[in-house]
């Protein structure tokens, strides 16, 4: 290589480094060409051991990195071999820690291939030699090198556990610099998954000496100390049982974590979310360990700490991550796993004592406690607590303090949820309450948002759309309230939350609400029929009346509706292909499977457009990976110019997020389960795509679209049974074959997902397709009885 070459690449990347945008430009288009260069590896390893510059070699490492990433096995065996060694040179020479940290990072990438087959033992003698050295300094290389090499894979550092245990020992061990401690903590956490029995012993040992590390790392450095505390998490991760002999003493260690308002924030929760799955999973011991208790004397005051008083939306995305919302949710988890009878003896004295405290703060915090152990403990509050409960609620309601209205309204939406039919005696007492509420409310309400009056509509919401049939002695005036706060605000986010509560409305009268259907269709019509070019701040307001519009269209008969429903249809079609907007397209499939209930033949005659739009819904992956703007900085967009198809390690630059796109794949196969199973043989055109497309979203990673597909899976087998039985036509074998597979994954989902709600509708499915295959469910399908039976004892058995 001509030094000509890594000279003119070193100009390049120091161009780079300056503040003129046209230089920089100018750089990175020459960047681009001689990325291409066959040298170019050749040329970034020089320039790690020849530059002066330290930002010029940290560039020519993340940039080797990615070349090595994609090249290293096409490279031939002396190139290899002279990497290699450049590469210890270089991280042996290199006196700036970020600039060592990216030569780590080549190295864990080579160490990945070449470790495993022992082709690179100068690496291990030389982490050897820096580890053994009195120098701290290379102690610490050394160990960072090793946590560079775990992350990428700690199966690679297995076949030297016996030597390297020792070793972390002794890290763990150094009082003097906690970081060489916080790496052994963190290549420990990666290697946990690559333990065998022959390890356990050593790292039940690191357990007190990773408490010691953590307490350290809390003094002067958090992030690291989060880091750290991964240690425990992989543990329990791989087998909560080598924590039994340290259980109490670990919660009581993250309890004291929990409650230091010193501490960040994100610390905090990590210590509360970890103390929330370690009860999934021990809950036999953090009973007989006697640390309920001591974890309510945690809870609680942080749940009433002043910290709290903007905090009462356990649910609520914008709070997700705090403190208060993860003291909750523990309150939760303890009434999901715990029995009631023994959680309540403990928890009852802090409720009853924080509400008749008269002090704002504790009161909430004792009415957001009611509200989280709604759902685990619904029926021993149904059968011996729910009227000095409601009565709390309706105290809390009608308090004048806001934070105690909030979480008064917020435990009764929880109520209205779980403990069905029973709450819905209180309504001639509590409707009044909410009526009065909510009128108090918007007298005083502004353009700005407040939580109260979101708080207020999610309870009536909650508690209407429940009471069913209970709803129709109070539908006229319910009604008259929520249309003339339509037609008398005109703020949009009180409009907003009143359409969703007369979509509720709607949802508990169902076929009572039919004599106000011409009504709340005149209503709802502007908001929907608002010109694109105004949409605007209206936006949202569409999309709930476009919803509100599918509820009361699905209570309807063809009678009612006539004419309309087409027009609905041809104006929902018209708006998703005017608007590309996920949320938008969701409204729409769910309105036009409303309309397939009373009029099958209005969609009939569409089907070939709605079928289409809504399979290209669940196909796309469009919104599900957006660049994370992590990794290589400012180098971030100048790496993969030469190499498009790439499948190195760029995807851990993307995440998942948009909440929105999610909700669409979700709506998505709820609207083609309805619309399929409402117009019967007129889908058998689509079926055998939908069949394909929405299995491959059976084993998606939200919980929310694995439902949506199985319950859509469902119905399309069903649907496809069906139809062989009706017309004897098809081919047997493959239907029933196409039957099996499909249940074979739906036990085993239920089997191993973690979510409930997930194995409820894996459960539901089941009982579905038996109830249309009867005896060919046996006769058919042999293998799969015993699997149903063995998988629902293991469902009853708690396991």
């Amino acid at each position: 290589m001509a030094q000509s070459d890594a000279a003119k690449l070193e100009d390049i990347l120091g161009r780079l480094l300056t503040p003129d945008n046209a230089v920089i430009q100018q750089a990175t288009a020459e960047l681009k060409e001689i990325l291409k260069s066959p040298t170019i590896i050749g040329q970034l390893a020089s320039l790690l051991t020849s530059s002066q510059f330290p930002q010029v070699r940290q560039y020519a490492a993340i940039l080797l990195r990615r070349k090595i990433s994609k090249l290293w096995t096409k490279l031939d065996l002396d190139s290899r071999s002279r990497m290699k060694q450049l590469l210890l040179q270089a991280l042996t020479q290199e006196s700036t820690k970020i600039v060592q940290h990216s030569i780590a990072e080549i190295i864990s990438v080579i160490a990945k291939y070449d470790l495993p087959e022992g082709k690179w033992n100068e690496l291990m003698l030389l982490i050897s030699e820096f580890t053994k050295n009195s120098d701290e300094r290379l102690v610490e290389i050394g160990m960072h090198v090793l946590k560079s090499i775990s992350s990428n894979g700690g199966e690679t550092l297995k076949p030297y556990f016996s030597s390297l245990f020792p070793l972390f020992g002794a890290c763990l061990n150094n009082t003097g610099n906690i970081i060489i401690s916080s790496y052994a903590l963190e290549v420990l956490a990666n290697v946990m998954e690559c333990l065998d029995s022959s390890n356990i012993a050593a790292i039940k040992q690191f357990i007190p000496k990773a408490m010691d590390v953590i307490r350290k790392l809390l003094m002067t450095d958090e992030i690291r100390a989060q880091e750290a505390m991964e240690f425990f998490d992989e543990m329990v991760d791989y087998d909560v049982n080598l924590l039994n002999q340290h259980l109490a003493e670990i919660v009581q260690f993250y309890l004291q974590i929990a409650q230091n308002d010193q501490f960040e924030d994100s610390t905090r929760c990590k210590a509360l979310s970890f103390i929330s799955w370690l009860t999934t999973l021990k809950k036999k011991s953090i009973l007989r360990l006697n640390l309920v208790p001591t974890t309510l004397g945690v809870v609680f005051p942080i749940l009433s700490s002043t910290a709290s008083s903007d905090d009462t939306d356990m649910d609520g995305d914008e709070s997700e991550n705090s403190v208060v919302t993860n003291a909750g949710q523990l309150i939760d988890v303890f009434a999901l796993h715990l029995p009631p009878e023994t959680f309540f003896a403990y928890v009852s004295p802090y409720i009853e004592q924080y509400f008749n405290s008269q002090e704002p703060l504790k009161m909430k915090a004792a009415l957001v406690s009611i509200a989280v152990v709604a759902e685990g403990c619904s029926e021993h509050i149904r059968f011996k607590l729910l009227d000095n409960m409601v009565l709390c609620i309706g105290k809390g309601i009608e308090s004048h303090h806001e934070i105690v209205q909030n979480a008064a309204l917020y435990a009764l939406g929880q109520f209205a949820m779980y403990l069905q039919p029973d709450v819905n005696k209180y309504a001639p007492n509590i409707l009044p309450l909410l009526f009065n509420h909510l009128g108090n409310l918007s007298a005083k309400a502004t353009a700005n948002k407040t939580f109260a009056i979101s708080r207020a509509y999610y309870a009536l919401e909650q508690f209407c759309e429940h009471l069913d049939s209970d709803i129709n002695p109070y539908l006229q005036s319910l009604l008259e309230m929520l249309l003339n706060t339509l037609n008398n605000t005109q703020i949009s986010y009180i409009k907003e939350l009143a359409i969703s509560a007369l979509g509720a409305t709607v949802n508990a009268a169902k076929d009572a609400i039919r004599p106000f259907f011409k009504g709340i269709v005149d209503i709802l019509k502007p908001y929907i029929a608002i010109r694109i070019s105004e949409s605007g701040d209206c936006f949202d307001l569409r999309l709930q009346a476009i919803d509100t519009l599918g509820c009361l269209i699905r209570y309807s008969n063809e009678e009612i509706l006539g004419s309309f429903g087409e027009e609905c249809v041809q104006l929902g079609l018209n708006l998703i292909n005017e608007v590309d907007d996920p949320d938008l397209r969701r409204c729409v499939y769910s309105l036009l499977a409303a309309i397939s209930n009373p009029t099958p033949n209005i969609i009939r005659k569409y089907i070939n457009t709605i079928a289409l739009r809504i399979l290209a819904s669940i196909q796309s992956r469009e919104g599900l990976l957006i660049p994370t703007g992590s990794g290589d900085g400012p180098l971030s967009g100048l790496i993969d110019f030469d190499d498009n198809n790439s499948d190195d390690d760029d995807d851990d630059k993307y995440c998942e997020v948009s909440n929105a796109f999610l909700a669409e794949k979700e709506d998505a196969c709820n609207s083609l389960s309805e619309i399929a199973k409402n117009v019967g043989n007129t889908f058998i055109p689509y079926l055998n795509e939908s069949l394909n497309e929405v299995n491959k979203l059976l084993t998606s990673e939200w919980e929310n679209i694995r439902k949506a597909s199985i319950t859509c899976m469902a119905t399309l087998c069903r649907l496809l049974y069906a139809c062989f039985i009706q017309f004897k036509t098809g081919h047997g074998p493959v239907i029933y074959q196409t039957l099996e597979s499909l249940l074979n994954t739906v036990i085993q989902i239920i089997k191993d997902d973690p979510d409930r709600m997930v194995v409820i509708a894996a459960m539901v499915a089941i009982e579905e397709i038996m109830r249309d295959l009867q005896e060919d469910f046996i006769n058919q399908c042999p293998t799969l009885f015993p699997k149903f039976t063995e998988v629902i004892a293991s469902v009853l058995n708690n396991n």
